[in-house]
């Protein structure tokens, strides 16, 4: 038997975004809605459990999870998805920081471009 996890805190925030890991986050789903936001719907790792000696296979602390990604304008898929169930994250990174044209209305000073590599291809 593993050792019993205790989650940290039930809501993640972009301020949590350097303490989270991504890799081998499971993709199940994703949609759009009417407020420009992409939402993506995940298993997400909360902690890795090494295998027993002799054993091969890693085991995972997992809960299904929301990406949301706030107001969206450029979303860009470049990936292959004939795979379904093999639909994993590598790696999230964001980049370029600017000021978005709306900041008064959404109460940010600055947004990014988010970089979603999967094991297929891209979500920017």
């Amino acid at each position: 038997m593993s050792e019993p996890y205790t989650l940290e805190k039930a809501l993640w925030t972009e301020e949590d975004f350097e303490v989270m890991g991504w890799h081998d986050n499971t993709i199940h789903a994703f949609s759009i809605d009417n407020r420009y936001r992409f939402l993506l719907d995940i298993d997400y790792i909360f902690t890795w459990v090494h295998p027993k000696p002799g054993k091969r296979y890693f085991k995972f602390w997992i809960a299904p999870s929301t990406l949301i990604f706030e107001n969206v304008l450029d979303l860009v898929f470049d990936m292959e998805i004939s795979a379904p169930h093999h639909r994993k994250i590598d790696s999230i990174t964001k980049t370029n920081p600017t000021r978005p044209t709306n900041a008064e209305f959404i109460g940010r000073e600055a947004e990014y471009e988010w970089v979603i590599e999967t094991l297929q291809g891209e979500i920017v």
